[in-house]
């Protein structure tokens, strides 16, 4: 449901919900605006706009009329442009999102840059690993086999029985039943 606009030059007033939800903001604004309030006043409104039209009658002699229009006013006014604290606020949103938005930037930058030399590294070792498996011979890789399988026996029995239970389960698998 869209709230209907008032006409051109008519006041909006704030509702006492707003005023209720915006009551810690409004409450430093109050005592600038009426330099006559007390921090017992202040107690006393808690967040009730109709609260602070009777302080008002009592500490300004207004009529309830006169004190009702000097709230609107105020709070029309509170609304229009906003209370220092909430456009400071508002700035340093601005600013902190705007520095997390740069430092993610930089973040991924620095992320593709470290992808791309883990990718040239693993190719380098690939193609290392190619190039000294084509220059040496069978005869070569045979000897080094053998040669590891005599200084760690355990260790190549272990490898094995290993190599031999995966070798057993994908053949036992790829066998139609």
């Amino acid at each position: 449901m869209a709230e209907s606009q008032p006409p051109r030059g008519e006041r909006t007033r704030m509702s006492p919900e707003t005023f209720t939800q915006q009551w810690t903001q409004i409450r430093q604004e109050l005592r600038g605006w009426w330099d006559q309030l007390t921090e017992r006043d202040l107690e006393q409104i808690a967040g009730h706009q109709d609260q602070l039209v009777r302080v008002l009658q009592e500490r300004y002699r207004y009529t309830r009329e006169r004190a009702q229009e000097e709230v609107d006013r105020r709070l029309q006014a509170y609304q229009t442009a906003g209370s220092p604290m909430a456009e400071a606020m508002t700035t340093a949103a601005r600013e902190a999102a705007s520095r997390l938005t740069e430092t993610a930037e930089e973040v991924r930058a620095q992320a593709a840059a470290a992808v791309d030399a883990a990718a040239a590294a693993v190719t380098e070792t690939v193609q290392g690993a190619g190039a000294a498996l084509q220059a040496t011979s069978l005869d070569q890789l045979t000897g080094d086999v053998v040669a590891l399988v005599r200084r760690y026996p355990v260790a190549s029995v272990l490898i094995g029985l290993g190599v031999g239970v995966l070798l057993a389960r994908s053949l036992g698998r790829a066998r139609p039943t």
